[in-house]
């Protein structure tokens, strides 16, 4: 299996760096005669990787990490450090009452909550 670690960074007001978005990306490759496609995919099921390979050169800021549904619900950001990290919850993450009260719950633990590409 490949893979492609990166990071993002993430302005403040001013333009300068306040943390970084840490991202992991698994590459498939699928090749037919001679065509030859790469797909990205995004995949989150271990955020504890995301986490030891996107961070250690952040520079101590902080670490936004995408949580899917899943990843929520089942409280994995309990792996990662509250102060380095932002649980980052995507788009796409509907508003149930088992996501809310994870969420509650990671809250109530210290960690800091952004909401990725929300529209009101």
């Amino acid at each position: 299996m490949h893979f492609l670690m990166g990071r993002q960074a993430i302005l403040d007001k001013k333009g300068k760096t306040f943390g970084y978005e840490l991202l992991y990306r698994e590459q498939t490759k699928k090749c037919i005669g001679y065509e030859c496609r790469r797909k990205y995919i995004h995949k989150q099921d271990d955020s504890k990787c995301i986490y030891e390979f996107g961070y250690k050169n952040s520079k101590n800021r902080q670490g936004f990490i995408n949580f899917t549904k899943d990843l929520i619900v089942e409280r994995i950001y309990e792996a990662l450090p509250r102060e380095k990290i932002i649980v980052e919850v995507l788009e796409d993450v509907m508003a149930e009452p088992e996501v809310v009260k994870s969420i509650a719950h990671a809250k109530k633990l210290g960690y800091t909550i952004a909401l990725d590409d929300f529209i009101f």
